[in-house]
């Protein structure tokens, strides 16, 4: 077997370990510093690396021993810093015991309730906002540069 392959076969074990050993320590549970910034995460909870978009997290809670795989998108309002009032001061609430699969996507500007012991499939999106403005105006096949 040649150097070049020896060093190919060295290097992709190594990229493996890494991405392995990031998964570990980069995923999220109650007590990192990223965790405390959720309106609640409840104890054995974690969320997966890597992470979707995530933003608004004081606006979510995740209750306890709830599992957020990878790529979850968590987010408060159409961007950061907009601004939301809602009674209660949580618009994205998971429960107890709860599986959300990879590239699951939860976006709200109004209440999302995920109750205990719920499990999503990858790949479900879950919104309280629809872009009707965009869909109104767009004919099939006209891409996203037409304007009405």
């Amino acid at each position: 077997m040649s150097l070049r392959r020896h060093i190919d076969r060295w290097a992709a074990d190594a990229v493996h370990a890494a991405w392995d050993w990031a998964g570990q320590v980069g995923t999220v549970g109650p007590y990192d510093r990223r965790g405390r910034r959720y309106a609640r995460m409840g104890a054995g909870s974690g969320i997966a690396f890597p992470p979707g978009v995530v933003f608004g997290e004081q606006y979510i809670s995740i209750g306890a021993k709830t599992m957020i795989g990878p790529f979850v998108t968590m987010a408060v309002g159409m961007g950061p810093g907009e601004p939301i009032d809602v009674p209660g001061g949580v618009v994205i609430s998971i429960g107890d015991r709860c599986v959300i699969g990879r590239g699951v996507s939860l976006v709200g500007r109004r209440r999302i309730v995920i109750e205990d012991d719920v499990t999503f499939a990858p790949d479900i999106y879950v919104t309280t906002t629809t872009p009707t403005t965009i869909c109104a105006y767009r004919s099939a096949g006209s891409g996203w540069t037409r304007t009405p």
